[in-house]
């Protein structure tokens, strides 16, 4: 049983991977990218201010200390920064695992007890201080002492690649979740645009199940309507919201044809079309009174056209038997819009209603759109209470439980923007350091500049403009993955949007914009300070 969440999905027989497993590994993927930018930034970081450790590291060399020493020293150093952070982490998580709770809709408790938990942890801290710290150890350990003591240590162009490699790294990563954000929205508010053939707004439903409740239900439904709360009643054997009921044994009563259709087959008063609002394209709807409407059916316009029929209206089709007691021979009187009763990302199953004017397991309330939610289901509860006291009032709203079925997306959806913001927030770090760094870097060359008359914004440009082509470089690489991630993420819903350009546009434009004010800060500071200041010798 503990496998049937995750590992019980099937195709011809074969077991696959499940949509559960392939949300989870996303989310495992996503964190790990994350913990990567961290990682950046403290190699980033660490190699890019070598200088304010030059003079330690050559003293510490000439002293005596070897090469292996200083490594480890930089390892430790790492293993202290991540141990810290890890202590940090386990206090927000503590602190947020309810509101994560929330968002995710589960109940996830920390494993304190655990001890495969607490060996995990301790490896992912070791891991995690050996791949964050070992270039800057092996980097900042390389120098002679007499080239670590003369000070200013020149860094070749194989670590400033290298440094920048690493930013392009990180921006790949952030525009790529912006774009996946993006585009999980996209999804979402496809589906939620998409028609659902009928009217979900100011209609409830609940069960009736007991023998006063059938033996009261015309007495019900005529008081309700009375009361003026009420616009129409009726009653089907399956809800709205999924597909059961199911048949695929017709064949046309002209042709022979036979029909290899599964059409959702459901009992449906004939107030139904009434009630729940759906559309008829052609012929008409069912018909209280008498025995009419017993072999008459009502199919949707998928139907008709699944079965190839030009002119459906008076078309009569047979199933193999006695079909729900009324012998084997429908005629089809009505055509309906297409309704979307279980996944809407999913293509609609073609549906089939016969009428009963009998009351049944699934009742539909369609409120007064005229008076407000309170007054109209106030009212309803005290005709039930009339009608059929004791019996308990509890309904749903149709449209509440057709939104749950967007659930695990939109939860997908909170989760990928809470991701995107820690990537873009951690990328945001790093480039803060790097860019004061390099401000520093070129402190003097600022003050020359101004002293020969360059502007603020030239200066600015000048700044700017390093950065702003790794952020290009980070579009052009980033664009074709997330494409091709997104694209595979997308074809597992049959009903689905696509990626526009302006998807990529606004990835590449927001941080691009975020680089840019990012790098700012310092450029601008700079650019305005005074020459004297910055050309002033020690």
């Amino acid at each position: 049983m503990k496998d049937w969440h995750l590992n019980s999905t099937f195709e011809d027989g074969v077991q696959v991977t499940s949509s559960q497993t392939q949300t989870i590994r996303i989310y495992a993927a996503i964190g790990v990218f994350v913990l990567f930018l961290a990682f950046i930034n403290f190699t980033n970081l660490n190699t890019a201010r070598c200088n304010n450790r030059m003079k330690e590291i050559g003293i510490r060399k000439s002293i005596g200390s070897f090469r292996g020493q200083l490594v480890q020293q930089f390892l430790a150093e790492s293993f202290l920064y991540v141990f810290t952070s890890f202590l940090i982490a386990s206090i927000i998580v503590v602190l947020s695992l309810g509101w994560f709770n929330e968002v995710s809709g589960k109940e996830i408790m920390m494993p304190w007890s655990s001890s495969m938990f607490w060996i995990s942890i301790a490896a992912f801290v070791l891991m995690s201080s050996l791949v964050a710290g070992a270039y800057p150890a092996l980097f900042l350990s390389s120098f002679s002492p007499v080239r670590a003591l003369g000070g200013n240590v020149k860094q070749g162009i194989v670590s400033t690649r290298f440094r920048q490699t690493l930013v392009v790294f990180q921006f790949t990563i952030s525009i790529a979740l912006i774009i996946g954000t993006i585009t999980v929205y996209n999804q979402l508010s496809f589906a939620k645009a998409r028609p659902v053939g009928y009217n979900q707004k100011d209609l409830i439903s609940l069960r009736g199940r007991s023998e006063e409740w059938n033996e009261k239900y015309d007495v019900l439904r005529d008081e309700l309507k009375k009361s003026g709360h009420v616009v129409e009643m009726a009653s089907a054997n399956y809800p709205l919201t999924n597909d059961l009921g199911n048949n695929n044994g017709f064949r046309n009563a002209e042709t022979n044809e036979q029909y290899h259709i599964t059409f959702n087959t459901i009992l449906v008063n004939p107030e139904y079309g009434e009630t729940v609002g759906w559309e008829l394209i052609a012929g008409k709807g069912f018909a209280r009174g008498g025995e009419s409407d017993q072999n008459n059916i009502i199919i949707s316009e998928s139907g008709v056209e699944q079965m190839g029929l030009e002119n459906p209206i008076g078309t009569t089709i047979k199933a193999p038997g006695d079909f729900f007691g009324r012998g084997e021979s429908f005629k089809i009187i009505g055509v309906v819009k297409d309704m979307v009763k279980r996944s809407p990302f999913e293509p609609i199953k073609p549906l089939m209603l016969f009428s009963l004017e009998y009351p049944l397991s699934f009742v539909f309330i369609r409120l007064n759109p005229k008076d407000s939610y309170i007054e109209s289901l106030q009212g309803v509860q005290e005709t039930f209470e009339e009608v059929i006291p004791g019996y308990p009032f509890n309904y749903e709203f149709v449209e509440d439980a057709y939104q749950l079925k967007f659930q695990s997306e939109e939860q997908i959806g909170s989760l990928a923007i809470l991701f995107s913001l820690f990537a873009i927030l951690i990328s945001c770090l790093g480039l803060f350091g790097l860019s004061a760094y390099m401000v520093e870097q070129r402190t003097k060359e600022i003050g020359i500049r101004k002293v020969l008359g360059a502007s603020v914004t030239s200066l600015w440009n000048l700044l700017s403009k390093d950065f702003s082509i790794l952020v290009f470089i980070s579009c052009f690489i980033s664009m074709p993955i997330a494409y091709y991630f997104l694209n595979g993420w997308l074809d597992s819903y049959q009903y689905r949007t696509t990626i526009g350009w302006w998807v990529y546009a606004v990835a590449g434009l927001l941080c691009l914009i975020i680089t840019i004010a990012t790098v700012s800060f310092h450029s601008l500071r700079s650019s305005l300070t005074n020459p004297v200041e910055s050309l002033r010798s020690e």
